[in-house]
C-alpha cells in the first residue's frame, strides 16, 4: 500500500490512456460547472486501476476546492473512502506542485462537450486557463483585469461584470450581450474575443486581446497641451492629421458594425484606443443595440441584410450613453430613431473635442444643458474656441452634428471619406471653399510650377542685382560678378532641385493613398463574401439544391437567393455577377442566371481550388478540394461573357464545426469584377497624373504563364473592349514588361517585410522610376516620371497579418514635352 501510494502521489499525470481519459471527463465536468462524484467515475474503472484513478482525482478535486476558497474535510473523505484512508491523507497533506500558480485560476468553457447542434453534429468543446489576475480599468458595467493565458502563453483582457450587478438579470443579459456582439464584429477595429467564462464567486467574464496602447482622449489631451510655439506648429499640424486619421479609421470601423446590423452608442475618445503601433480599435460595446432590418438597408454601409444577432430586439433595458456625446434621439426618443446616424452624431461630437479640447456641451442638468441644446443645435462653434480650426474640419464637424439624423451624413463612410480629402488636401463634400482658399490649394497642388516661377523670379531678381552691381563698380569687380553669378545659378539649381523633391514627394503620396484605396475595396468585398456566404440559410439552401436538376424547386430558391444578395450588395459594391459552386465545382447558380455556365464544372479554375493559377482541364482530377479561406482569385476569362476577370470568394461551411474539424466545405460562394472596375484610383490625384493597377501573379490567361497584367488603366476597358471583338481575341493582352515585374516583385516583397516590421510606409529605393513607359498611352515614345507602389491588406482576419493579392499601383506624371 505505501509503494503504491507514493507511486499514486507524483505530479505526473498517468500513463495509462483510460485513467488519463477518466481524469479529462472529471476535470471537463468541474470547469462546466456540475462536477462528476469520484464514486461514479471509479464504478467504471477495472480493478486493478481503481487506487491509481482515485489517486488523480482526488489530486483534481482538492486542487479545486483549494483555488476557489472552499474548506476541505479530511475526515469526510476518508470516511468516503475507508479502504483508501491512508492514500486519501497523503495527498491531503502533500505539498502544493511548484510549478502552480499562485493566484487563484479562472476556467473558460467553450460549448458543451455533451450537446449537439442543430443538424445533429457533435459540438466541439475547448477550455482556457487565465491566471495571474492583475486590475486594469472599470466601467459602469465591468471591470477589466489582464491576465495569462496558461495554455497560450499570452496576455489577455478579462471583463467581469461588477459585483453589484451580478444578480441582475437584465444587467446580465445586456453583458452576455456585448461578449456576442464584441466577438462576431470580425473586424480590424474591434478586439476579438477569446472566450466566455464564469468565476468562481459566479460573475459571468468574457477574455479579448488586451491592448496595449493609450485612449484617443490622452492624445487629445497631449495635442492641447502644447504651447503652440511658431517652432511647434509643424509638430501640431502632424499631431492633429494623426488625431483625425484614427478618427476616420473609427468610423470606417462604426461603418462595418452598421453593416452588420448594431449602433454602438457610446462612441467617445474614452472608447477608442489607439494601439502600440498606431491601430485604432473601439471598445466598450455594452451599449451596443441590433438594429431592425430596414434601418439596416437604408443606413448600413453595404445594402445587405447581415444579423448580428438572431434574439429579436436585443437585450432589454433602456438606451443610456455618455451625456455630452449622445445624439438628441437617444435623450428624447419621440425626435428621431436611434441607430447608426446616433453614432455619427458622437463621431462629430468626437471631432469638436479634437479641434477645441473641449466638450460642446457641459453642465449639470440633462434638459436645460443637453436636451434643449442638442435639439436646437446650439453650441459654440468650433472656431470660437480660441485655437486655430481649420475651416473644412469645422464645417465636417458641424455636419454629423446636425439636429436631426436625416441632416447628418448618410453613412459613417461618408463621415471618414470626407475626413481623408481634408488629409490628402482634396475639398470635402460638406464646405465650399472660396476663391483664395482654391488659389492656396491650387498652389499646393501644383506646387512644382509654383517653385520653378519662384525660382524664376528669384533667378531675375539675382541677375538684376547682379547687373547693378557691376554698372557701379565695372572695372575692377571682375571676380565679384563672377562669384555672384555662381551663386545666383547654384540658387536656381537649388530650387529647381527642390521642385523637383516637391514634385516626387507628391506622386510618392498619391501612390501610396491609391494602393490604400485598391486595399480597402478589397478588403469590403471579401468581408462581404465572407458574412454571405457564413450565413446558415446558404448552407441549408445549397444542401438542399445539390444533385437535383436546375428546374428544380430548390435549385430555383437556391438562384432566388443569389440574384436576391448581388441586388442588395450592387448599390455600393458593384459586381458583374455572383456564382455558387457545389463541393465538386459544378456550378448551381448565377447571377445573373447564364444557360452557358449552369450545371459546367469548374473544379480547374483558381477561383474554387485557391491553386494560384487555373489547372489544365485534362485529364480531370479527383484530388482537387474547394478553398478553405477567404480568396481573391487570379485573373481568368469568364466563359459566359468572354470578359477578364477577378473573383472575390469565400468558402460555404456545412456547420460551424466542419472547419475546426477538418472537414471541406461544401461549396463556394464569389462576387466577380471585369478588369478596369477600380475607377476610384483617380480620387485625389492631380490633372495631369493617371493611375494604373497591375497584377504581379502569373496567369494562365492567354493559354501559358506570364505576369503583369494590367487590371486598371483609363485607357484599359476601350483597349480591351477592342481587342476581344477582333480575332485577336485574348492575345498580347496589355502587360507590364517582363524586367519591371521582377523589379516591382522585389520592391513588394521588401515593402511586405517593413509592414510586418511595423515601420510604416517610407520610401524605398527603387520605387521610383523617372523614364517609365505607358503601354496603353497614345503617345508611346513619351516617357513618364513613376512612382509604384504594392498593395497590402493589413491585418486581415489576424491571420496572416498581411492579406497579399500581388498587385501594385503607379501613379505617373507626363515629363515635359
Amino acid at each position: 500500500m505505501g509503494s503504491e501510494s507514493a507511486k499514486s502521489a507524483a505530479p505526473s499525470p498517468s500513463a495509462n490512456p483510460r485513467i488519463r481519459a477518466a481524469r479529462e471527463r472529471f476535470e471537463a465536468s468541474w470547469r462546466s460547472g456540475k462536477p462528476t462524484p469520484i464514486e461514479a467515475l471509479l464504478a467504471d474503472a477495472r480493478p486493478g486501476e481503481v487506487k491509481e484513478l482515485l489517486a488523480e482525482l482526488l489530486r483534481v478535486e482538492f486542487a479545486q476546492f483549494r483555488q476557489t476558497g472552499a474548506p476541505l474535510d479530511q475526515a469526510e473523505y476518508q470516511r468516503r473512502f475507508p479502504e483508501d484512508a491512508a492514500l486519501v491523507s497523503e495527498i491531503f497533506n502533500a505539498p502544493p506542485d511548484s510549478d502552480a500558480p499562485t493566484t487563484r485560476i479562472l476556467h473558460s468553457q467553450i460549448g458543451d462537450p455533451n450537446a449537439e447542434s442543430a443538424d445533429g453534429s457533435p459540438v466541439i468543446a475547448a477550455a482556457a486557463e487565465y491566471v495571474n489576475l492583475e486590475f486594469h480599468a472599470q466601467g459602469g458595467l465591468g471591470e477589466v483585469f489582464s491576465a495569462r493565458d496558461r495554455a497560450l502563453h499570452r496576455r489577455v483582457a478579462l471583463k467581469f461584470i461588477r459585483t453589484e450587478h451580478v444578480h441582475r438579470a437584465d444587467v446580465r443579459e445586456r453583458f452576455l450581450f456585448e461578449a456576442e456582439v464584441t466577438g462576431r464584429l470580425d473586424h480590424p477595429g474591434v478586439a476579438p474575443v477569446y472566450s466566455v467564462g464564469e468565476a468562481p464567486d459566479g460573475r459571468p467574464f468574457y477574455a479579448m486581446r488586451f491592448i496595449r496602447g493609450k485612449k484617443l482622449s490622452t492624445s487629445i489631451a497631449a495635442y492641447h497641451a502644447a504651447d503652440g510655439t511658431k517652432t511647434e506648429r509643424h509638430q501640431e499640424r502632424l499631431a492633429l492629421c494623426a488625431l483625425v486619421r484614427h478618427l476616420a479609421s473609427a468610423a470606417n470601423t462604426l461603418a462595418y458594425a452598421h453593416h452588420r446590423g448594431v449602433a454602438h452608442l457610446d462612441v467617445k475618445p474614452d472608447n477608442i484606443m489607439i494601439g502600440s503601433y498606431g491601430e485604432t480599435l473601439i471598445v466598450d460595446w455594452g451599449l451596443a443595440t441590433p438594429l431592425d432590418d430596414a434601418k439596416r438597408y437604408a443606413l448600413s454601409m453595404v445594402e445587405q441584410q447581415t444579423r448580428i444577432i438572431d434574439r429579436g430586439s436585443g437585450p432589454s433595458g433602456s438606451i443610456g450613453g455618455t451625456l455630452p456625446f449622445m445624439s438628441p434621439e437617444q435623450l428624447d426618443k419621440s425626435w428621431g430613431e436611434v441607430g447608426p446616424a446616433s453614432d455619427i452624431y458622437a463621431l462629430g461630437v468626437t471631432l469638436y473635442n479634437i479641434l477645441t479640447g473641449r466638450m460642446p456641451f457641459t453642465g449639470g442638468d440633462v434638459e436645460l444643458d443637453y436636451r434643449e441644446p442638442k435639439r436646437a443645435g446650439r453650441f459654440p462653434l468650433p472656431s470660437k474656441s480660441g485655437r486655430c480650426v481649420p475651416e473644412a474640419l469645422e464645417a465636417i464637424c458641424i455636419h454629423a452634428m446636425s439636429p436631426r439624423p436625416e441632416n447628418r451624413y448618410e453613412k459613417a463612410t461618408d463621415f471618414a471619406e470626407d475626413l481623408e480629402r481634408w488629409l490628402a488636401d482634396e475639398p470635402v463634400s460638406v464646405y465650399e471653399e472660396g476663391w483664395g482658399e482654391r488659389l492656396v490649394r491650387g498652389t499646393r497642388r501644383h506646387r512644382n510650377w509654383t517653385i520653378s516661377v519662384a525660382a524664376a523670379t528669384l533667378l531675375v531678381t539675382a541677375i538684376g542685382l547682379i547687373s547693378a552691381v557691376v554698372l557701379a563698380r565695372a572695372n575692377d569687380r571682375e571676380r565679384t560678378d563672377r562669384l555672384a553669378a555662381q551663386e545666383a545659378s547654384d540658387l536656381a539649381k537649388e530650387m529647381q532641385h527642390k521642385a523637383e523633391v516637391a514634385r516626387q514627394s507628391s506622386l510618392r503620396l498619391a501612390a501610396q493613398f491609391a494602393a490604400r484605396i485598391v486595399a480597402s475595396q478589397i478588403d469590403l468585398r471579401l468581408r462581404i463574401v465572407e458574412a454571405k456566404a457564413d450565413e446558415a440559410s446558404l448552407a441549408k439552401l445549397l444542401k438542399d439544391a445539390n444533385g437535383q436538376p436546375r428546374d428544380s424547386e430548390p435549385r430555383k430558391k437556391l438562384q432566388a437567393w443569389l440574384e436576391e444578395c448581388k441586388k442588395s450588395t450592387d448599390g455600393s459594391t458593384r459586381s458583374d455577377s455572383w456564382f455558387i459552386l457545389n463541393d465538386k465545382g459544378v456550378q448551381l447558380a448565377r447571377a445573373e442566371f447564364d444557360d452557358k455556365t449552369i450545371d459546367e464544372s469548374f473544379w480547374f479554375r483558381d477561383y474554387y481550388n485557391g491553386k494560384g493559377l487555373d489547372l489544365p482541364t485534362t485529364p480531370k482530377r479527383d484530388d482537387v478540394r474547394p478553398l478553405r479561406r477567404p480568396y481573391v482569385s487570379n485573373l481568368y476569362q469568364s466563359k459566359a461573357t468572354g470578359r477578364i476577370r477577378v473573383a472575390f470568394v469565400s468558402p460555404i461551411w456545412g456547420s460551424p464545426v466542419d472547419k475546426p474539424e477538418g472537414r471541406d466545405p461544401i461549396g463556394v460562394l464569389a462576387m466577380s469584377i471585369d478588369v478596369g472596375e477600380f475607377k476610384s484610383l483617380q480620387i485625389g490625384l492631380e490633372e495631369e497624373q493617371t493611375a494604373t493597377l497591375a497584377s504581379l501573379r502569373p496567369d494562365v490567361v492567354e493559354g501559358s504563364e506570364a505576369r503583369g497584367m494590367i487590371l486598371h488603366h483609363p485607357r484599359l476597358v476601350a483597349t480591351l473592349t477592342k481587342q476581344l471583338a477582333t480575332a485577336e481575341g485574348v492575345k498580347n493582352l496589355p502587360r507590364l514588361d517582363s524586367e519591371l515585374v521582377d523589379r516591382l516583385e522585389k520592391l513588394r516583397e521588401r515593402r511586405l517585410a517593413q509592414l510586418q516590421l511595423g515601420d510604416g510606409t517610407p520610401a524605398l529605393d527603387g520605387s521610383l522610376d523617372p523614364a517609365y513607359k505607358d503601354l496603353l498611352s497614345d503617345e508611346p515614345n513619351a516617357k513618364y516620371l513613376a512612382v509604384f507602389e504594392p498593395v497590402f491588406v493589413p491585418t486581415w482576419q489576424n491571420d496572416p497579418e498581411v492579406y497579399d493579392p500581388g498587385w501594385v499601383v503607379i501613379v505617373q506624371e507626363r515629363e515635359g514635352k
